[in-house]
């Protein structure tokens, strides 16, 4: 480990007790930092957290009405609004449209559990090292939980909630 030449020359001076209460003394010190940053963190999760939307109303959401515009042989011409159908469940569909789905944008899906911390990692370095925004590292729990409930604002504040969502 890389030390200062003058910090190593003043502990190598300091006899044996003074240089455990040195050591002492910094072992203090960085439980102390390590507590009240853990305590800044929650503190700043639960800002955060204060307008979180609520999962359960999910569902709920208002939908404008849907209208289709059709042409005397009955053929779609324009449609607007909101069109919902029934849900599509995962069983009503062949096996391999969810698999594809799967491959194309979360390939390790099935390996973590909503996060992805080694594409996050491989994003975050993408963009440093680029200067600007290029790649997302986001899973697919992350994007469902940020287009039902969340903006696609680029802040600090949306990727929290969004990690809080996909907790």
């Amino acid at each position: 480990m890389f030390r200062a030449p003058v910090l190593e020359h003043a502990i190598e001076e300091l006899s044996p007790p003074a240089r455990r209460a040195w050591r002492w003394r910094l072992f203090r010190w960085s439980i102390i930092a390590i507590i009240w940053g853990a305590v800044l963190a929650a503190l700043m999760l639960l800002w955060f957290a204060r307008d979180l939307p609520r999962p359960e109303d999910a569902l709920d959401a208002v939908r404008r009405p849907s209208l289709m515009l059709r042409d005397t042989a009955g053929n779609t011409v324009a449609t607007y609004g909101d069109l919902v159908g029934d849900p599509l469940r995962l069983t009503d569909m062949p096996p391999y449209l969810p698999a594809a789905a799967v491959a194309i944008e979360d390939r390790r899906f099935w390996q973590h559990g909503g996060f992805d911390w080694w594409g996050m990692l491989r994003a975050a370095t993408i963009d440093v090292v680029s200067g600007r925004v290029r790649q997302g590292g986001s899973t697919i729990t992350q994007q469902v939980a940020k287009n039902l409930f969340l903006t696609n604002a680029r802040t600090i504040q949306r990727k929290v909630q969004e990690f809080l969502l996909t907790l």
